[in-house]
């Protein structure tokens, strides 16, 4: 991640007429995590995983090459790491049984769900760039929403672990899950929707900024 913050300097302001310069340096670095991914451990396999997505971010949005060879490979590439990525597990075993996981276990499976998430996303917006229809990911279903923000922002392990046990009392039955933000099936009596509309109030109350433009984004899209 580091060598990957370096990398994304050079493309932050890049003068007129050499972007493709900037794309070229962050291609060989793309090419060179791909040549290595089966080497990586979990831990570097998600950053990895991240790093790659930064740059695909980069490509397509600050050095517009989206319509090159390279970017769609890249999205191949990209889909790769994350079913590698995904096989590790997204959620702890503590986390499915409502218990407190480990602060480290728990940073990574939230990491890795943050990340796919993104990249969901992408993938819809590239899907409406080509106009092809975007589908929902019902393959995430079950899936904890982006966390709270004083979980996600908490600096020492005891602050966590303070916030995680107010987040098991709050959330007593199950964890706030990302097909809640999905629109609710047909048929649902006024006791589930009252329910669905508490939780997601409550999920609400404290979002940091990625839980707020998750939440824009599923508004927008199913209203």
């Amino acid at each position: 991640m580091a060598t990957c913050l370096s990398l994304i300097r050079i493309a932050e302001n890049p003068l007129s007429g050499t972007e493709s310069v900037a794309a070229h340096v962050l291609q060989r670095e793309m090419e060179s995590i791909v040549s290595a991914r089966e080497t990586f451990d979990e831990v570097a396999l998600l950053s990895a995983y991240q790093a790659y997505l930064v740059y695909t971010l980069v490509l397509f949005f600050r050095l517009k090459q989206g319509s090159s060879a390279f970017f769609r490979q890249a999205m191949m590439h990209l889909q790769e790491l994350a079913c590698m990525t995904c096989r590790q597990g997204l959620v702890c075993t503590a986390e499915r049984l409502h218990l407190r996981p480990t602060w480290e276990e728990w940073i990574v499976a939230e990491s890795k769900r943050r990340t796919l998430y993104i990249m969901y996303l992408l993938d819809s917006v590239l899907s409406a760039q080509e106009r092809l229809p975007t589908f929902l990911a019902t393959e995430l279903r079950g899936l904890p929403a982006p966390s709270s923000k004083l979980l996600w922002h908490a600096r020492t392990r005891s602050q966590w672990e303070k916030e995680y046990n107010l987040f098991l009392t709050e959330w007593t039955s199950s964890f706030f899950a990302i097909d809640e933000l999905w629109p609710i099936r047909g048929g649902a009596s006024e006791a589930d929707i009252t329910i669905r509309e508490d939780r997601t109030n409550r999920w609400l109350e404290n979002l940091d900024e990625y839980g707020v433009m998750f939440f824009a984004v599923t508004s927008y899209t199913h209203g």
